[in-house]
């Protein structure tokens, strides 16, 4: 994993350029990990998802930051006193998904391949530990699409995230009524 303190942070960029400023949002995040994970402006939350994960795009801070939020949600995740951010685990099942998916994903730069693919295999037991704090169905669906981009399975993780509850209703019907119900 990229040290938080290692310059090299400024040859990945996020998508505003260096890669710096992550690090120093991680630093904070991992000195408070339990900072809520509204959309607010100034928010650490904020600026991660929009310069990792700017517009559906990702850079190669996204893959610098994503072994680092992996191992600071996997510390917390089992902390009952407090609310766990989801971001832990949605954010980087989104990059994840992105790189997957999209034809103009980033390469992963070689020095951070490794650390980047084991914490995408850690994923599993990040999500059984969010799957454990919560029954909430939007919890549900980043978990389940973060154990399916943990196997590979960019294109079905995006299409879990996407369902919203009558999608899901929709289905469930489906499954009672089968083709009779409209769909072949």
């Amino acid at each position: 994993m990229l040290p938080l303190s290692d310059p090299a942070w400024d040859h990945y960029p996020d998508a505003y350029g260096s890669g710096l400023p992550v690090a120093s949002r991680l630093r904070a995040l991992a000195q408070s990990p339990f900072e809520p994970s509204e959309a607010v402006e100034g928010n650490t939350w904020f600026h991660l998802w929009s310069g990792l994960a700017h517009q559906g795009d990702i850079y190669p801070a996204s893959y610098a930051a994503l072994p680092h939020l992996v191992t600071i949600g996997s510390s917390i995740v089992a902390d009952d006193a407090h609310d766990v951010p989801l971001d832990f685990l949605h954010l980087p099942a989104w990059i994840e998904i992105v790189r997957l998916t999209r034809e103009d994903a980033p390469e992963i730069p070689e020095r951070l391949a490794e650390a980047y693919h084991a914490a995408i295999r850690s994923l599993d037991d990040l999500a059984i530990g969010y799957a454990l704090r919560s029954s909430d169905p939007d919890v549900g669906r980043v978990v389940a699409a973060a154990l399916l981009v943990s196997r590979g399975e960019g294109a079905r993780a995006e299409v879990v995230l996407d369902w919203d509850d009558d999608d899901i209703a929709q289905a469930q019907q489906y499954l009672v009524d089968g083709p009779a119900f409209g769909v072949n």
